[in-house]
């Protein structure tokens, strides 16, 4: 594999209001994210946040969420951002988190985790491991996916890496940040939102738990990552990244693709040698 790291969701509208919650990042013990549920028809949310001598909120989602992320004035008062999520037609539950980062004299950071119920699709049969590391895994999807995928190849995940926007990644103490290196070619059709796939994504830890998605997969400041990637156009190959919080010293043992097209679901694996 090429050197990729360098070369290369409307029914119900919910009114959430919460205070502010302590910063995944800044806080040493178990911090409880306020979780909110939608059913698989999807609907829109709007989270409103406390803000007080602030100068700007940025607005993020992981996996993205169409419309929801940007870089806001905000001042005293509330913030509120609506973020639209669209029907769920895979067998899978979906989870997404919700983060704005509120900068003023200080800086504080809130999430919002949301879950939305499994619509009706259909799982063609079991997850399949499609190649063993440590060399890259290349695969052709038999169709393009949902979001315009015809083909990926997983690089390698690069653990215990740093931040590439200091004091930006969520990082809870304790953790350490892996990185999932790839290349990604869209079908005949491009990709309108390459980032619309991190949810597709999973890795799995030694311990069976699953990686927490950092938030800093989205933010544009960062050259590869995957939900911060514009529009690619038919057949366009590119390099994207997906950073985990993963705790210290664990290591992980596969990376897990979701593959969904037309209502029907496949698991791809690449498994650590």
């Amino acid at each position: 594999m090429k050197n990729i790291r360098h070369s290369v969701v409307l029914v119900a509208v919910v009114a959430l209001v919460t205070l502010a919650a302590p910063s995944l990042a800044s806080t040493a013990g178990a911090v409880t994210v306020p979780t909110r549920h939608l059913t698989a028809s999807g609907g829109t949310i709007k989270w409103a946040v406390a803000v007080h001598n602030a100068k700007r909120c940025t607005w993020s989602s992981v996996p993205k969420v169409a419309g929801f992320d940007g870089t806001v004035t905000c001042t005293s008062g509330r913030a509120v951002r609506p973020a639209t999520f669209k029907t769920n037609t895979s067998s899978v539950a979906k989870d997404y988190t919700l983060t704005v980062v509120i900068r003023g004299v200080i800086t504080r950071v809130d999430h919002l985790k949301v879950v939305q119920a499994a619509g009706k699709g259909t799982t063609t049969g079991k997850p399949t491991t499609y190649c063993i590391g440590p060399s890259s895994c290349s695969y052709v999807l038999p169709a393009p996916d949902d979001f315009g995928l015809a083909s990926l190849e997983i690089g390698y995940v690069d653990s215990n890496g740093s931040c590439p926007d200091p004091g930006v990644c969520e990082q809870p103490a304790g953790d350490q940040l892996d990185v999932m290196i790839m290349a990604m070619t869209a079908g005949s059709s491009g990709m309108s939102d390459p980032g619309a796939e991190v949810g597709n994504f999973a890795l799995i830890l030694s311990d069976g738990s699953q990686a927490r998605t950092d938030s800093i997969t989205c933010d544009n400041s960062v050259q590869y990552a995957l939900c911060g990637l514009g529009p690619e156009g038919a057949g366009a190959t590119f390099g994207a990244e997906i950073f985990f919080d993963v705790p210290i010293g664990t290591n992980w043992t596969t990376v897990n693709f979701r593959y969904s097209s037309g209502g029907n679901t496949e698991v791809f694996v690449f498994r650590h040698p």
